[in-house]
């Protein structure tokens, strides 16, 4: 606590993804190796486990230092291309699923509220290479907003 990389991951807060590029909040060496999480590899994590009623409410709960191994490595459409044509080959997965679905249910039970947004679409310009524009793609052609721009001296540091 409180040395130079701490004090850096704290300004930054999160990693950033843009088109061209990567502002990682830790330096690249570390943020992809070491604290990585790569398939069959244990790693060091912070973990949050909870226990949810068959109504979606959290009965109980643990944050914690933990150990991971990372199994598979999927995006987001082929977690559900899975669980749409073999969950049952995978019974963790398909676990998380309902119990997402339950607490969901729970929330929108208990009053909250769920807003539908466009999904952005990223553009890289051909102005510079740092610069992206990011189209809403349900109203194109006035919605055009340049994202930050992220240098390249700010990518080498990483």
């Amino acid at each position: 606590l409180g040395s130079p990389l701490d004090e850096e991951a704290r300004r930054r807060a999160t990693s950033g993804y843009t088109p061209t590029g990567i502002v990682s909040m830790f330096p690249l060496d570390l943020a992809t190796q070491g604290m990585s999480l790569v398939r069959g590899e244990t790693r060091c994590a912070l973990s949050i486990t909870a226990t949810l009623s068959q109504e979606g409410h959290v009965e109980e709960y643990w944050m914690g230092p933990s150990t991971v191994r990372t199994t598979h490595r999927m995006t987001e459409e082929q977690a559900s291309e899975t669980l749409r044509t073999s969950a049952g080959e995978h019974p963790g997965l398909a676990l998380l699923h309902e119990a997402a679905e339950r607490r969901a249910r729970y929330r929108v039970e208990s009053g909250a509220i769920t807003i539908t947004m466009p999904e952005a679409e990223i553009k890289v310009t051909p102005r510079a290479e740092e610069q992206a524009a990011v189209d809403d793609k349900e109203n194109c052609d006035g919605n055009v907003i340049a994202a930050p721009t992220v240098s390249t001296e700010d990518k080498l540091k990483n």
